[in-house]
Order: C-alpha cells, then sequence, then structure tokens
C-alpha cells in the first residue's frame, strides 16, 4: 500500500546532491519538532511529508554547517546560531503530496525525478525469502512504516 509520497523538485540546487551534502540531523530534528516527537528518543521516525515542510519551509542545511564529530546524535547537542539562516538558502521550491500509483507514475513521467513514498510493512518485511517480500493479505498486522525513493518504474 502506498501511503502519501511527495515530489521533490530542489530549485536551482544540482539534484544529484538532494540528500548528499545536507545535514540529516539538522533535519531529523526539525521534523521531530513539528511532530512533537523530539522527546521520544532517536528510534522515533518521522513522515515524509513532515520531511518535505521541513526543506520547504527551512531548507537543507550543508553538513559543513554543524559539524557534531564524536558528540552523542541524542539528544542533539546543541546548535549554533544562525543555522536556520544558512538552511533557508536552499529551500525546496515545491513539493506535493501524491496519493495513487497513477498519480506517481505520472509525476515520475512528467515532472521526477524522484519521490518519496510511505509504505506500511508486516513482519514479512523482516523474513522475505530470497528479498523478496510478498504482497500483504488483509490478515496481517501492521509492524511499522517504511521509507522509500521511488525512481522509474516498470510499465
Amino acid at each position: 500500500m502506498i501511503s502519501p509520497a511527495i515530489l521533490l523538485e530542489r530549485g536551482n540546487i544540482p539534484r544529484v546532491t538532494l540528500w548528499g551534502d545536507s545535514s540529516a540531523l539538522w533535519a531529523f530534528s526539525r521534523a521531530r519538532q513539528l511532530e512533537d516527537t523530539l522527546s521520544q528518543g532517536p528510534e522515533v521516525g518521522v513522515w515524509p511529508i513532515t520531511a518535505m515542510r521541513v526543506h520547504y519551509g527551512w531548507g537543507f542545511l550543508p553538513e559543513e554547517s554543524w559539524v557534531i564529530g564524536a558528540a552523542s546524535l541524542w539528544p542533539p547537542p546543541p546548535e549554533p546560531p544562525g543555522l536556520d539562516a544558512i538552511a533557508k538558502k536552499t529551500r525546496l521550491s515545491r513539493y506535493r503530496r501524491v496519493r495513487t500509483l497513477d498519480e506517481c507514475k505520472r509525476v515520475l513521467a512528467f515532472q521526477g525525478p524522484t519521490i518519496l513514498a510511505s509504505f506500511e510493512i508486516t513482519d514479512a518485511w523482516f523474513t522475505a525469502p530470497g528479498g523478496r517480500i510478498p504482497a500483504p493479505s488483509s490478515t496481517d498486522k501492521t509492524a511499522g512504516y517504511h521509507c522509500v525513493s521511488l525512481i522509474g518504474y516498470n510499465r
């Protein structure tokens, strides 16, 4: 089942560097603040739509702007002043929610470059024979969610 997915477009920033040069901890902290889950520990994830809200509203923080070093990553260490101002220089120009498989295919075919999708997962994800995960049945219980990047599809 495809949960809400998000079209990514990063303004004038080269698409090949969409995530590689940005601070994951800063973005994760901002998203957790929006979801009011910062106090729940590092094992709690964030919804893709919240991550896109961070990158649209705050931007992408270059990794070198907040060097953590060997410090504990959770809870996040105090931030140096001015990080939000740095991040705002590289905001997403837009994002949008797509809800169906057909919408995902249209976005990939005509707008690309990628879509974040969140899937419900069952215990079958942890015991997939040969790495092939069977489609869930109506009796399977949700074990959590997993976010993937869709970069294409087979017709």
